[in-house]
């Protein structure tokens, strides 16, 4: 059929024209459309990371977060040549820095860069390693004519002992508390008893046994708790005032645990409230599964309540999985599976332990153990476990354990209905025990203060 094009349009019968728009023209158009469309959405595309938009391929949002590490606890940290902060980076997928140190300050501060689950990773971590090598500190005292030769010339022997130790050492010559100079060793547990031994072998070079005895420490509470290698917990000091105490867990009146009724008690409630919510998380319990755990680990567990507390490994049961848990808050004792018990979050470590072990002062069995009534009524007379009861404490001295530590000797009265009652009195009138005096007498003698 015959036709003809005029301007655009196709001329195919006489008096019928049909509109053709050029192709080129059309297909401009909707580039340029849609080339607006993507510049106006990709900046929301990258920042929203939506996965399904096949405009540009997706980038995981990135983030840092800082922490403030103390000056002295940088090279345990960073270990030698790096090795630690090597170690967190490659298990967390991070990057580890540390800001330019400030002299004025007395901490550094740490960088973590990466994707939001690593930083975290890492930075729990971190706190963790940090948690599990505390900086502790020893105090103890020589034999005045010893100073010298632990100092060394211009201080060479000390800094010797310093460099291959690892902890810092200080001999203070102006302490003249008790014939003997003080020597103050701070490091973690493991760099205090390397010094602390170095120190003594320094000495028995140059002194005959009948000389020198070795080295001998004060009396102090929280030495009962070497055993379970923390010194992260409340103590007793001798001439104490009266304060309002509660029985927490007992043994006989000899071994039993305080705690002490202030607002550190409270604080503790309020943590032991923040950890049920805490450890009842799916999510968090996979992230604090332990594979294996060692003596002295921080945990926690759940006790037969139900409720999550702080605790420490003390004993594993050869070719299993059990492990002996000892409650840090408390003083009682349960064995429990691994798979039970869960890595105890730094952020739960601040608060020292609240279990104080005591003895009751002013008294001594009879028999060679205690009868069972007199620790039924020494029960009587101090427990409570809804913490009703109103019962007063004082530190009078220390006596010795049988491993050769010091625990705080104290006076208990309860002041219920019936008047102020003395719990050691009231033992030595059933015929449980007879009256002694403290054997460590008092530093600082307490005075006849109102046990009201």
């Amino acid at each position: 059929m015959d036709f003809f094009v005029v301007h655009g349009y196709r001329l195919i019968k006489p008096f019928l024209r049909v509109k053709i728009v050029p192709f080129s023209v059309g297909v401009t158009l909707i580039g340029s459309g849609l080339a607006i469309i993507y510049y106006l959405r990709k900046d929301d595309v990258d920042d929203e990371c939506v996965s399904d938009v096949p405009v540009r391929p997706c980038k995981r949002k990135r983030t840092f977060t800082e922490i403030q590490i103390d000056k002295d606890r940088i090279g345990h940290l960073i270990g030698k040549g790096g090795i630690n902060i090597k170690e967190f980076q490659d298990k967390s997928a991070t990057r580890i820095t540390f800001k330019d140190e400030v002299p004025t300050d007395n901490f550094r501060v740490c960088v973590i860069r990466g994707l939001p689950s690593n930083v975290q990773k890492a930075e729990f971590m971190i706190k963790d390693f940090l948690a599990k090598h505390k900086m502790e500190t020893l105090e103890f005292f020589i034999p005045q004519n010893t100073c010298g030769l632990i100092i060394g010339k211009g201080g060479s022997t000390i800094r010797l002992l310093q460099k291959e130790s690892g902890a810092k050492i200080l001999v203070d010559s102006s302490d003249f508390e008790v014939k003997g100079q003080k020597v103050t060793i701070k490091g973690t547990s493991e760099e205090i008893n390397k010094a602390k031994n170095m120190i003594k072998s320094k000495i028995e070079e140059q002194f005959s046994p009948s000389e020198f005895s070795g080295i001998q420490r004060r009396p102090n509470s929280s030495d009962i708790f070497e055993s379970f290698e923390s010194s992260n917990v409340e103590t007793l000091d001798s001439g104490s005032e009266v304060m309002q105490v509660h029985v927490s867990s007992m043994r006989n009146p000899s071994s039993f645990y305080i705690q002490i009724a202030d607002e550190r008690r409270c604080k503790l409630k309020k943590m032991e409230e923040e950890m049920l919510t805490f450890y009842e998380s799916a999510e968090n319990q996979q992230l604090h599964k332990l594979e294996s755990a060692g003596v002295g680990r921080l945990v926690v567990a759940k006790y037969s309540d139900g409720k999550w507390y702080r605790g420490t490994v003390v004993k594993i049961k050869s070719s299993s999985d059990l492990l002996k848990v000892f409650y840090v808050d408390y003083g009682d004792i349960e064995w429990k599976n691994l798979s039970s018990v869960l890595a105890l979050n730094p952020k739960f470590q601040d608060l020292k332990h609240q279990a104080i072990l005591c003895s009751l002062d002013g008294i001594r069995k009879i028999e060679e153990s205690w009868p069972e009534e007199a620790t039924d009524l020494f029960e009587s007379l101090t427990y409570d476990p809804e913490c009703n009861k109103k019962l007063m404490a004082r530190v009078e001295g220390f006596s010795a354990s049988n491993n050769n530590v010091y625990i705080p000797s104290v006076s208990l009265r309860s002041l219920e209905e019936e008047g102020n009652l003395s719990v050691t009195e009231e033992l030595i009138a059933k015929g449980f025990g007879e009256a002694i005096t403290s054997s460590i007498p008092n530093l600082v003698p307490g005075g006849d203060e109102d046990w009201s």
